[in-house]
């Protein structure tokens, strides 16, 4: 169902983005966003999707060489 975000969103022309999120709410809306399941996200950063679950539902948060992936995958990725 993740790969439909991004056309429903374009559709009804509304993002319900609430700039009172906490980060991994709004990780898991990027994520939705963009289309991707946590098993593609996670894939695409090389990291499981265990892992990538914690983040957003802030049980941990990313830290080092895996904060700076999150960050360069934010900034490089396109919706699918």
């Amino acid at each position: 169902m993740a790969h439909l975000w991004p056309k429903i969103i374009e559709f009804i022309s509304y993002s319900p983005y609430d700039p009172d999120w906490t980060p991994g709410e709004r990780l898991t809306w990027i994520r939705k966003y963009r289309g991707l399941s946590q098993e593609v996200m996670a894939r695409r950063l090389r990291i499981d999707p265990g892992t990538l679950a914690r983040w957003e539902h802030e049980e941990k948060e990313p830290s080092g060489r895996y904060l700076i992936q999150l960050m360069m995958f934010l900034g490089s990725c396109k919706p699918d």
